[in-house]
């Protein structure tokens, strides 16, 4: 349990680092104003940790929270249906 949570809270393994969530939403946030919510409409995930139970769900809510309220309902995580 903790380590799935540790991609959105590091310190939670004693790790100084930032997490996946604000990772992303500051990466949407350094893009030029113009582009930023369709960056925001296009997070793709893919690999092993996006297998883990409920991981879309958790990003979505995280990166939303950073972002702001003027993202809520605008954030869109998508990954292949197939992935393994």
């Amino acid at each position: 349990f903790i380590i799935p949570y540790s991609l959105f809270y590091p310190e939670l393994i004693e790790k100084d680092e930032k997490g996946l969530d604000e990772l992303i939403a500051e990466s949407i946030l350094n893009c030029d104003i113009n582009i930023r919510k369709e960056m925001a409409m296009n997070i793709i995930i893919f690999g092993g940790n996006s297998l883990i139970e409920n991981f879309a769900e958790v990003l979505k809510k995280q990166v939303e929270k950073r972002l702001g309220k003027q993202y809520h309902g605008i954030v869109k995580i998508s990954g292949n249906k197939d992935r393994k």
